[in-house]
Order: C-alpha cells, then structure tokens, then sequence
C-alpha cells in the first residue's frame, strides 16, 4: 500500500451536507480548512436557512476560505425517498475534483481523513472511510471509546459516514435504486432496513467493480450521540440479529460493550415471537 500523499499535493473537494445545524457548522468548518481542500460545498436545502448561509460565510470569511468555499442549495428531488441521499449526491456531482471526502456537519474532523482522501483513486480503490468516535460524555462515553478501540484490534473496521470516494468509480457503479431508500432513523423501518443508509448503499454498490476500504484510523468526533441510541434502532437491530441466528452470547456482549439494552430486548422479543420482518443482508443489499 502506498504512503499517506500530503494534503498539499492532493487536489480534493470537501462535500458537507448542512441543514440548519448552526451551532455544529461553528465548530466543524474551520476543521475541514486545516485539512488543506481545494474547496469545501456546504450543501444547504433550497430555500437556504438564511442563518446558517449567514455563518458559513462568516465562518468562510475568517479562515481566509471565502475564496474557495462553495454554498449550494439543493432543492427536493421528488425521485428520492431519502433526502439528504440526494443532497449528497448532488455535491458529488458539483464538485469541481475527482477525489471527493464527504464530512457530515456534526463530525470534528482530523488529519487522519488525508490518508483515505490519498487512496482513493489508486489500485482500483473507489472508496475509503475512516474511523469516528461518538462523543458521548461520562462513564457510558469513556466505556464506549474504550469498547470500540479494543474492538477494532480483533474484527475488520466497518463502514463509517467519514468517507472519500473517487468520482468516477461511484458514477459507473451506484445505480438508480438509491432513490428507493428511506431514511434509516425512521420509525417505519424495520429490521436489518435500519443498517441500510445511503452510505452502505454506495458502498454495496462500489465494491461490486472497485476495491473499498475501511481504515482503523480515527477520523473524526462526532458531536452528536449515535443513531444506534435510538430505542427503535437498538431494538430493530436485536430483531435482526436474532433472524441471522446470532448467538445470545455475542449478542449480549454487544449490548454490553457498547451500552445498548434494547438490542439485547429486541434479539429476545424477536426469538420468543418470530414475526417476519425485512432482513435483506445489508452487506449484500441490493445485490
């Protein structure tokens, strides 16, 4: 595998798909400057929250990255089910380089994401993420950090949302039901659907043609807690594990690693009722 390649000698868009998040947009822009882009799309709904249009140039003005700071609206596209699939998108289609690195408005980002932004496009590499790490205060915060980096040293690393692509590999490969998926933190979805988001289905995609890989290295800190929090999710996500016939040991162990007790609830309801739920595999999906 090749070396990290500078920042200074990568040509890279930055795409950050922003909603009103203002409070977030403050502390997460001037990260994605130091990290030496050749722009950064914010990707805004269209009408813009003139508030959050207001602090990115504000934002963009005094880190002397007005310049090279693009804000895009993008308005509904009535093909897509899940919104925010398409705004990122669009941002991928916009960007003015081939390396792309998509940066959520809650994530802290480091320079750690330079290594994944370097190997994209090389040795038929489509896509790469990087580890992040949910900010979670207190002890469930510290067990946790503690949990996923002991974990990371026995099992592959998985697919994160901190992520580059190399554009053309995601044009010749994703396709068109993308605009069937529902936002995974909807109540509506049932179970493996919840671990089926935009990005696992870009990555589902890619890796059919190209090579994707996903780096222990820690990219970022999330801002906001995980969406595996949500009771819905945990519990959506037990259900799945007990139809893919998941051990009550590995399960519990799960549940107890990373603080989640509905996991270890919906394994268990799902084992006494056995009702039919949605479990395409989601490493497969929609393959």
């Amino acid at each position: 595998m090749r070396g990290i390649v500078k920042s200074v000698d990568l040509e890279f868009s930055i795409v950050m798909p922003v909603k009103c998040e203002v409070d977030l947009l403050r502390r997460a822009l001037p990260l994605c400057y130091r990290v030496s882009p050749e722009e950064v799309i914010v990707c805004l709904d269209d009408p813009p929250h003139e508030e959050t249009v207001e602090q990115v140039k504000k934002i963009a003005e005094a880190c002397g990255w007005a310049d090279r700071t693009r804000i895009l609206p993008v308005a509904r596209n009535p093909e897509y089910s899940f919104h925010q699939a398409w705004v990122r998108r669009e941002g991928f289609r916009r960007a003015k380089h081939d390396r792309i690195l998509t940066v959520d408005v809650d994530l802290l980002i480091n320079r750690n994401v330079i290594k994944a932004v370097s190997l994209v496009g090389r040795e038929n590499i489509g896509l790469v993420s990087c580890a992040t790490l949910h900010s979670i205060a207190g002890y469930l915060g510290l067990w946790r950090a503690m949990s996923l980096r002991f974990a990371s040293y026995f099992s592959s690393p998985a697919l994160t949302g901190l992520y580059a692509i190399w554009r053309p590999y995601w044009l010749d490969s994703e396709d068109q039901r993308v605009k069937l998926l529902e936002n995974p933190k909807a109540r509506a979805v049932k179970g493996s659907l919840v671990l089926i988001g935009e990005d696992a289905y870009l990555r589902n995609c890619m890796k059919t043609k190209h090579r994707c890989l996903h780096l222990r290295d820690l990219g970022a800190y999330c801002m906001r807690g995980d969406c595996n929090d949500d009771r819905h999710i945990q519990f959506e996500l037990g259900r799945y594990y007990a139809e893919r016939a998941r051990s009550t040991e590995v399960v519990f162990v799960r549940a107890l690693a990373f603080g989640r007790p509905h996991l270890l609830r919906g394994f268990i309801y799902q084992m006494h009722t056995r009702k039919k739920i949605p479990t395409p595999n989601p490493e497969t999906y929609p393959y």
